[in-house]
């Protein structure tokens, strides 16, 4: 019996072992940790007003700027691969300079790299999320619109006009 009950406190003690190995591989090894301590919006709206000064960004808001449709103009200026693999997922963005050089981003790496132009250029966007998926919604013209990874057309749903804090 007393052999059983030290058997169950080692057990215990493994097993918090791992726990405690795997949080800190997961706290302490992930560069964006912060994204799941804050929630999501919240830290791809800071990540995406990060991004606002990144060359790459100006880059696409110096084509933009004059357009009488900037968010049909940042869309076709952003055309990048999608990547569906979601084996080869990970915790941190790829920022906008190694995106435009690859091309090739999950839906929350070209997310964040639309909203940075979008917010410089003045239109008015929100991260719209699904399950497992997230994309760029924008006020223009009165009407909305889905950037999504491959395609651009007119949202169907109503948007929030609230303008969160993180925006300003």
């Amino acid at each position: 019996m007393r052999k059983l009950k030290y058997f169950a406190v080692f057990v215990y003690v493994v097993a918090l072992f791992l726990v405690g190995f795997s949080l800190y591989k997961v706290v302490i090894e992930s560069d964006n940790i912060i994204i799941h301590l804050d929630g999501f919006d919240k830290s791809y709206n800071r990540i995406a007003n990060e991004y606002r000064s990144d060359p790459f960004v100006l880059d696409v808001v110096d084509l933009c700027e004059n357009s009488d449709f900037k968010s049909k103009c940042v869309y076709d200026n952003t055309l990048l691969n999608f990547n569906y693999n979601r084996e080869e997922d990970r915790r941190a963005l790829i920022p906008p300079s190694e995106l435009s050089k690859n091309g090739i981003g999950v839906c929350r790496d070209i997310a964040v790299y639309r909203m940075a132009i979008l917010r410089e250029l003045n239109v008015l966007p929100f991260f719209y999320y699904q399950p497992e998926h997230i994309y760029v919604v924008t006020m223009e013209n009165d009407r909305a619109f889905r950037l999504d990874n491959d395609y651009f057309v007119e949202h169907d749903v109503k948007i929030r006009r609230e303008v969160n804090s993180v925006y300003e």
